[in-house]
């Protein structure tokens, strides 16, 4: 039987079957890696012009019985599965749901009108009528079909889009070998089966499409990779951005310390002077010039907060509990009160917000000024995983809260609690984070 095969004939088929096979296994094992749905798309417009194809040679139906059914009964069904199954492939490989949503939503309706026709033949085959009633259906759905199908090929002729030229030759091939076809079985042609054009067509359509996704995956890595550079570039950006505000943070502090720092302190030392002149005389203006001895220390206190807060190096907890030892030294040391730091090492990688930092240090010096006028027994800084503590212990009842540590309390969103002889702050970590 196969000696009356003619050869050409017999090797397209064989090499139409080999590289189908192949094809199939080749773009499956790549959906399994890229995950796209071009892919499983081409996969079902492969299958479906294969089964197309074989089903019609009669030497090959007569081996393999079951193609009999595809040429006897879906042979008009299979063609328009093809076109679908590929309509599907070109939305996807265009990208058109993301970059032409109008297009794509055109191309859907194109879908939609073949499956329509798909299920109507199925309903007019099995309800009983025949090829020939059925055909002008079909004639009328494939001119429709034509039209969309040039209309889309005109838009992407417009675009000038690369990847549309694959998508435009691959249709052009389907649309003209399936009309070459028709043209030899209606003038009965019979040097070459008729169907060895779709036969060649598609096998050029395999090495056409093959390089299409190959073209695009090599814009998806060069997008990736102008991708990645434009997210270097960005970080280069901020990193620079943030040494830019870590050097004026550096300035601000420099020039406060500099300026108004400074200016402080020689008020407070003109103010000690005045008072030593002043001293057995005139007692209103010596409590006047106390004030403003006063005064002047607590804002040099503050200045002193403020430049050590906005200072580059000032951004954990570690810092903090570096600045309140020096304060505990400086402030209860010489009273002989007690006090104790105990923030462990998860705590000094917590990073804070300067405002937050000066807040805390500005609490903690209310808190000095409170034991040194009450009587204060103990200072102690701890931590938990959600609180900064504050105690403060008193040899008798704990005094009031003043005004200026309740604001700051406030600020802080911190929780006082105050029992018998000692008042215990919470400051939740949430609020002094960076």
């Amino acid at each position: 039987m196969l000696l009356s095969i003619p050869p050409v004939e017999l090797l397209s088929v064989i090499a139409f079957a080999g590289i189908a096979l192949f094809q199939s296994v080749y773009l499956g094992a790549q959906y399994v890696f890229i995950r796209r749905k071009e892919y499983l798309n081409y996969i079902a417009y492969l299958i479906s012009v294969g089964i197309y194809c074989f089903s019609r040679f009669d030497w090959l139906i007569d081996s393999v019985r079951f193609l009999s059914f595809f040429k006897n009964s879906l042979d008009m069904i299979l063609p328009m599965l093809c076109f679908f199954w590929y309509y599907r492939f070109a939305r996807f490989f265009l990208d058109l749901p993301v970059l032409h949503p109008k297009i794509n939503r055109l191309s859907i309706y194109v879908e939609y009108l073949m499956l329509i026709y798909i299920s109507i033949d199925m309903l007019l085959l099995v309800s009983g009528f025949s090829h020939n009633q059925r055909e002008p259906l079909f004639i009328g759905v494939s001119a429709v079909l034509g039209i969309a199908t040039l209309l889309l090929a005109g838009w992407l002729a417009q675009r000038r889009e690369t990847r549309g030229y694959f998508i435009f030759a691959v249709a052009l091939l389907m649309t003209s070998t399936s009309v070459a076809g028709m043209i030899m079985i209606l003038t009965h042609y019979d040097k070459i089966h008729p169907t060895l054009p779709v036969v060649f067509a598609t096998m050029t359509e395999f090495l056409i499409l093959n390089t299409a996704l190959a073209f695009k995956t090599r814009q998806i890595e060069r997008k990736s990779l102008l991708l990645k550079q434009e997210n270097i570039h960005q970080l280069e950006q901020k990193l620079l951005l943030q040494k830019q505000i870590a050097q004026h943070r550096e300035q601000a502090a420099r020039e406060i310390h500099n300026e108004l720092g400074s200016g402080i302190n020689d008020i407070h030392i003109f103010s000690a002077m005045v008072e030593k002149e002043l001293q057995n005389t005139q007692g209103k203006a010596q409590m006047l010039n106390q004030q403003v001895r006063k005064r002047a220390s607590l804002l040099l206190d503050k200045v002193q907060d403020i430049i050590w807060a906005l200072s580059p190096q000032t951004n954990t907890l570690a810092e903090l509990e570096e600045r309140i030892r020096l304060l505990c030294r400086e402030k209860l040391s010489p009273e002989n009160l007690n006090w104790e730091l105990r923030l462990n090492e998860q705590a000094f990688r917590q990073r804070a917000s300067p405002d937050s930092l000066r807040k805390v240090i500005s609490l903690s010096r209310e808190c000095f000024l409170m034991l040194l006028q009450h009587q204060g027994d103990s200072f102690t800084l701890s931590n938990t995983t959600e609180s900064l503590q504050i105690r403060l212990g008193f040899t008798e009842n704990h005094p009031a809260l003043p005004e200026n540590m309740k604001h700051l309390a406030n600020q802080l969103k911190a929780n006082c609690q105050a029992q018998n002889n000692h008042i215990e702050i919470l400051v939740p970590l949430t609020t002094i984070s960076d």
